[in-house]
């Protein structure tokens, strides 16, 4: 027992924390790969079907819809770069809604999720 007004020190050393550093950082690095495969996986699958569901008149604005990747490649953004896309994905007060990418997301959402719970999954394997 100690008495009062002295402190007790005490020390752990970790045995293998080195290791366990390193594999961590190894599951860090396995499973941001495999995000960012299921991320431009998705990216493409979204692209494509919305451009597949856009109404064709001139088809100017299904060439239009890109996927851009953030600089890390854990996130895309998908879409026309259009001024007028969303006239014809939300309608005016002229003309009713003919949505593309919203459903085209929508079709995706389910595939993205699992790919991607998949992937965090198999890097802690």
């Amino acid at each position: 027992m100690s008495k009062p007004g002295m402190s007790m020190r005490t020390t752990v050393n970790i045995v293998g924390a080195d290791e366990i550093v390193a594999r961590l950082n190894k599951i860090e690095t396995e499973s941001r790969k495999a995000v960012r495969s299921q991320v431009r996986k998705s990216a493409n699958a979204i692209r494509k079907n919305a451009r597949d569901r856009v109404a064709v008149k001139s088809g100017a604005l299904q060439k239009t819809i890109t996927a851009k990747y953030s600089k890390d490649q854990l996130a895309a953004e998908i879409g026309p770069r259009s001024w007028r896309a969303h006239f014809i994905e939300f309608g005016t007060v002229h003309a009713r809604a003919k949505p593309f990418m919203t459903p085209s997301w929508e079709e995706e959402r389910p595939r993205f999720m699992d790919g991607i719970k998949s992937a965090v999954k198999g890097a802690l394997k």
